[in-house]
């Protein structure tokens, strides 16, 4: 948890990185980063799940407060973007953006009383291959900006608009980012604690330019969740949905003002789930499509879905 002194020194730093004028300390470490990141695996990989013990089957996030990133928008106006991360167990981390900051303990939200239930229909993604690609061309991302809309950002943009629909309807209907990600440690005992640092910190820069760019003209609420372990919350194992269905419970309960209670429930007509890893002939895995299955939602490939000639 940052101090209030050390949330505004890290912000300093972070708005010294992001401005376009650039120093020679922030070129070196620039350097670094690209150096340190060379070959590093990021992308979405298949394995084995270990299997949790019955203790730790859902959710105990450690609460983990992140700060703004500030981009430089075409306009010249400095716009600032916040996802609010969160860790679990040392192997998951949970974003949320435009929704309250995700407060899970690992308890379910129903308790004795009775409380509101709604079905929510989700709109999931993978990320790499799916969302974006890179722009150097390399299977992996170089660095933080090595990033483009694989199929351009007006057409995602306008998939995440006619899923979603007005503002209304943005509570019961989510997009959530669901991506596998090898190159992330979250227990720097495992690997150098620069490598987790550069990683770490490149993907969450990559995802808060991605929301300033979802929320130029309408803002479009998001939940990411990276499973960066092989255990149950890695796809195609369905336990990064659990997070998500705790975190938008509680959420919601918030949101009502006085606290109630809700349940959600996966509104499986209306979700579906849209990756790369489809066990075609050329995948990496089936690790997508039998996320999909897993969850009991319509699966499509990315080129299925974003080339959708009916649109």
């Amino acid at each position: 948890m940052f101090t209030s002194g050390g949330r505004k020194r890290v912000l300093k730093d972070v708005e010294k990185e992001t401005t376009t004028t650039t120093t020679t300390t922030t070129t070196a470490l620039r350097e670094r980063h690209e150096a340190l990141d060379a070959g590093a695996e990021t992308g979405d990989g298949e394995g084995p799940a270990k299997k949790h013990k019955a203790s730790e089957k859902v959710v105990d996030l450690v609460e983990e407060r992140e700060v703004s990133v500030v981009h430089r928008h075409e306009d010249g106006m400095d716009k600032t973007t916040e996802i609010e991360w969160v860790t679990h167990k040392s192997s998951v981390l949970f974003g949320s953006y435009a929704y309250s900051r995700p407060q899970l303990s690992g308890r379910s939200t129903v308790g004795a009383g009775e409380g509101e239930k709604k079905k929510i229909a989700i709109a999931g993604f993978d990320l790499d291959g799916t969302i974006i690609t890179t722009q150097s061309g390399f299977a992996f991302a170089r660095n933080e900006k090595d990033w483009k809309f694989l199929f351009g950002e007006k057409k995602t943009v306008d998939k995440f608009k006619k899923f979603i629909g007005d503002s209304s309807a943005s509570q019961n209907r989510l997009i959530v980012i669901f991506s596998n990600q090898n190159g992330i440690a979250l227990n720097p005992k495992k690997v150098k604690a620069d490598q987790t640092k550069t990683r770490l910190w490149q993907f969450k820069t990559k995802l808060a330019k991605l929301s300033s760019i979802l929320a130029r003209d309408q803002v479009l609420p998001f939940y990411v969740v990276a499973a960066t372990n092989k255990d149950d919350f890695r796809k195609p194992q369905t336990g990064m949905w659990e997070l998500v269905k705790e975190a938008h419970e509680r959420h919601l309960a918030g949101a009502d003002g006085n606290q109630q209670q809700t349940t959600i429930e996966l509104d499986k007509e209306d979700s579906y789930f849209v990756g790369d890893a489809a066990g075609r002939k050329g995948d990496h895995s089936a690790v997508d499509k039998e996320f999909a299955q897993n969850l009991g939602v319509r699966f499509y490939t990315p080129e299925e879905y974003f080339d959708d000639a009916s649109d």
